[in-house]
């Protein structure tokens, strides 16, 4: 009995999951958007392969190269191929836009399950915490961690995060307190399953759509966070060709060489553009009011 009870509730969810599929794949700017994502990814993990030179090669004699049949993107200022660099350079930039958001949806997980399942006190504190958090302007807040924690890639990872935390937080909290009093809920209470295991199996799942929509829009704009931090000198650092640090590497020489700044603050925009559209489509995807 128990297995054909639970057989109707795996169906409904690979319904809606293939609904929400499908919902998306009829949205082609969202789905080409999905696309350029995806490769740019494929580009970073596959970087040493697809680099067509060694990035930290120096030619004097090919120092502010403009772009070339050669070498696509120009050369920086030490004659290293600029297109060699910025494939590089996508391990830090994605690298840490991608994980910056994961860590910060890991501790707004835990962080919203336990201010909207349990309330009151609980509520309290983590709202009051929160509240101490946002009162500090975010880029303010990432650059004063980064600056205690100090540089590397892990260290900026961690600044990038704890700055998403509380919008992730409030919003997924938000939800848990519009479904945590559903039948389902009060089902699983009544034959006694761990709150650890109502929160986990039944609130979560339910709750985390809109919230990994504002996830997805978010890794534009932590990349950018990332590329500021490496501008002003926070973040990763020369010789690692992180976006950020190219863009302030070449930033003295913009009106005599504009390639150096041009083609690493176009792979930032193509990935926060590509972020945004994404997330919108994954928005009306999810959202059963725009159900056709």
């Amino acid at each position: 009995m128990a297995e054909k009870k639970k057989a109707p509730a795996t169906a409904k969810k690979k319904n809606q999951t293939l609904e929400i599929i499908k919902r998306l794949a009829r949205n082609k700017v969202a789905m080409a958007a999905g696309i350029v994502f995806v490769l740019l990814f494929v580009m970073a993990i596959f970087a040493p392969l697809l680099e067509p030179y060694d990035y930290t090669l120096m030619n004097g004699k090919l120092a502010f190269a403009k772009p070339s049949l050669e070498h696509p993107f120009g050369c920086d200022r030490l004659g290293r191929d600029l297109m060699s660099r910025i494939i590089r350079g996508s391990r830090f930039s994605l690298g840490m836009g991608l994980l910056g958001v994961l860590c910060s949806l890991a501790a707004a997980s835990v962080l919203g399950s336990v201010a909207g399942f349990f309330g009151q006190v609980a509520d309290n504190i983590v709202m009051r915490l929160l509240d101490v958090i946002q009162a500090i302007p975010g880029i303010l807040l990432t650059m004063t961690i980064s600056t205690v924690l100090g540089r590397g890639f892990f260290n900026t990872v961690l600044a990038l995060s704890i700055g998403g935390i509380p919008g992730n937080t409030r919003m997924l909290r938000a939800m848990i307190l519009a479904i945590r009093n559903s039948e389902y809920v009060e089902a699983a209470s009544s034959i006694n399953c761990s709150k650890a295991r109502i929160i986990a199996k039944h609130i979560l799942p339910n709750a985390f759509a809109p919230v990994l929509v504002g996830a997805a829009m978010g890794i534009g704009g932590t990349i950018g966070q990332a590329s500021m931090l490496s501008f002003v000198g926070l973040g990763i650092q020369p010789p690692d060709p992180e976006w950020g640090a190219l863009i302030s590497d070449g930033r003295n020489y913009i009106a005599t060489y504009p390639h150096l700044i041009v083609f690493p603050g176009l792979m930032i925009g193509i990935v926060s553009l590509c972020a945004c559209l994404l997330a919108d489509g994954l928005r009306d995807a999810t959202d059963p009011k725009l159900k056709k």
